[in-house]
């Protein structure tokens, strides 16, 4: 099957089912027409940016946007969610862990982590009303390693900044020394081409010579633009198709409540195609996109 230049707006994933397989020894082909570049795209296109005076663009997300947006690509570019340090990171000072209460629920042991910051690191954050606070990430580099967390209590004036999570791997945890900078704050919303959500507000920071009535504005929305649906107990498989000279673009990934604790290889993330069953090696493939 040959597709059409252009793009193809994406509300739900593409999917394919055991039917859409070729027999073996064959291929069945989804490609790009001659010399043309089809794009599927998982982003919904954002609009209505007023400009303030101090040259800041900001719209109201629209609803279907879905609550805590990402990833928000301009003009082809993945912006920056207003990020603090703009550049860099912080050294953590020290690192805490104390055993949570044990409670009546059925999640996983969690412990406490207090994160020490030099006071003048957190002044932006101090400021902050709970829910913005309650947006606005920690990232830790420890050395392969990276842990994702919100913000469960701040005191900016001691600069310690309060956790909760898995407890830590005894082989690589948080500690002194190790990196640190937070995402989506607001008050930290200072450099060109840096973005952040304020309630259902999207506030951008443009680059210079971009323009709001011009710009293309994506938000990523779909977790996945591609999904291979087998069922393998039944010997109905998806295999022999290829993907070829075609583009997917803006799919999205958001950080659930409880945050990301670290994996080797990010493991718990998911892709922009997956499989709901095994796909057998070899039997879906997918060609490099120009």
């Amino acid at each position: 099957m040959l597709i059409r230049g252009g793009e193809w707006t994406l509300v739900e994933p593409i999917v394919f089912l055991p039917d859409d397989s070729a027999p073996d020894g064959a291929r069945t082909a989804y490609a790009a027409w001659h010399d043309e570049r089809p794009v599927f795209n998982g982003g919904l296109r954002i609009h209505g940016f007023t400009v303030g005076t101090d040259g800041v663009w900001r719209t109201s997300l629209p609803p279907e946007a879905g609550a805590g947006v990402e990833h928000l690509y301009v003009n082809g570019r993945r912006a920056v969610r207003a990020r603090h340090p703009t550049t860099g990171a912080f050294l953590l000072k020290a690192v805490q862990e104390t055993p949570a209460v044990t409670g009546a629920t059925a999640r996983p042991p969690w412990t406490t982590v207090r994160l020490h910051f030099d006071p003048s690191e957190l002044a932006p954050l101090a400021g902050l009303e709970p829910a913005a606070l309650a947006r606005a990430p920690v990232v830790v580099h420890h050395n392969w390693d990276h842990t994702r967390r919100y913000v469960a209590a701040l005191d900016a004036a001691a600069g310690v900044l309060t956790t909760t999570g898995r407890p830590m791997k005894s082989h690589n945890p948080m500690a002194k020394g190790c990196l640190a900078y937070f995402e989506n704050v607001p008050t930290a919303c200072d450099a060109p081409g840096e973005w952040c959500v304020e309630g259902s507000t999207l506030v951008y920071r443009p680059l210079p010579g971009e323009s709001s009535a011009t710009a293309d504005v994506r938000a990523a929305r779909l977790r996945h633009l591609l999904r291979f649906d087998g069922d393998p107990a039944a010997g109905r498989l998806v295999r022999n198709l290829r993907l070829e000279g075609l583009a997917f673009l803006h799919a999205d990934h958001r950080t659930p409540p409880e945050g990301f604790e670290p994996r080797q290889a990010a493991a718990d993330t998911d892709a922009a195609a997956i499989s709901r069953a095994p796909v057998a090696y070899g039997s879906a493939t997918a060609a490099r996109t120009p």
